[in-house]
């Protein structure tokens, strides 16, 4: 205020600051007019944006309009219709949800603080929330309520919505995205499987034990007799191997045991004698 040498020179050092600044982004800004505008309304919309930001800076936010089609307006004007309906019919349901998340949601946090503000300076926005469920069924609950033993509907897109004026999804709208996340909410019963790897015990007990003895009595074993009790042993085993449809009858007396027996005492032998005296 006024008209003095130094107001004129704080005028003129704030000016220059803000060509320096203002400069690079108008040129920045003509840089990408040149662009070949996108026939995608999508990427049309992202190209108008990104203007947006490099002009006045990437905090710079932007609300585009976008259109619904005949059927998705519907369907979205008779979900914020249910809103209430699908909250259990209190209306307040939705803003405990939204102090909750608010604690733990560090985008929504922000948004909480500022309508409160806005609340007690009687500025004449206030929270005031409504949800939309899609795809949309009347029968269903909102998925933002308490269990309560109930089953919730499977995939499921619930929309929280602070509305600044009526919402009509037949006309253009435009929002600020604030916030999104997937939750997974398990069934109250599941039919599950557990599996795990068991390794058996490498040791199994043997099933034939060899007992050799020395053919000539008093001398010592060497490698070579052995190996022919050995091999005399397999011989003995493949003449013993006795196929049981060649035994005809006599095949249903086995399996049964053979015990050598040699009255001599040449070698070991089993006498059964005394057990039938």
């Amino acid at each position: 205020v006024g008209d003095t040498p130094e107001i004129r020179s704080a005028l003129a050092r704030q000016a220059a600051a803000m060509l320096k600044v203002s400069g690079p982004r108008l040129e920045q800004g003509a840089a990408l007019r040149t662009r070949v505008a996108a026939t995608d309304p999508r990427a049309r919309c992202d190209q108008l944006l990104e203007r947006g930001r490099a002009v006045y800076g990437a905090e710079f936010v932007s609300l585009p309009s976008f259109t619904c089609d005949a059927a998705g307006a519907a369907e979205l004007n008779a979900a914020l219709a249910a809103g209430t309906r699908q909250q259990g019919g209190d209306p307040l349901a939705v803003h405990g949800w939204f102090m909750r998340a608010s604690r733990v949601r560090d985008a929504l946090a922000p948004l909480g603080l500022c309508l409160q503000t806005a609340e007690v300076f009687a500025t004449g926005a206030r929270l005031n929330l409504n949800v939309a469920q899609l795809p949309f069924n009347a029968e269903e609950r909102w998925v933002g309520l308490p269990g309560a033993g109930k089953e919730l509907p499977p995939s499921k897109l619930s929309l929280v919505v602070q509305p600044m004026t009526a919402i009509d999804a037949a006309l253009p709208l435009s929002g600020l995205f604030i916030d999104e996340w997937v939750e997974v909410v398990p069934n109250k019963e599941e039919t599950t499987a557990l599996t795990f790897q068991f390794d058996p015990p490498n040791a199994f007990p043997p099933q034939n034990v060899l007992i050799a003895v020395p053919p000539v009595p008093g001398q010592d074993w060497t490698t070579e007799t052995l190996r022919c009790v050995l091999a005399e042993t397999l011989d003995l085993a493949k003449l013993r191997a006795v196929d049981t449809r060649l035994l005809g009858a006599a095949a249903q007396y086995l399996p049964g045991i053979y015990v050598p027996f040699n009255v001599a005492d040449d070698a070991v032998s089993t006498d059964f004698a005394p057990l039938t005296a």
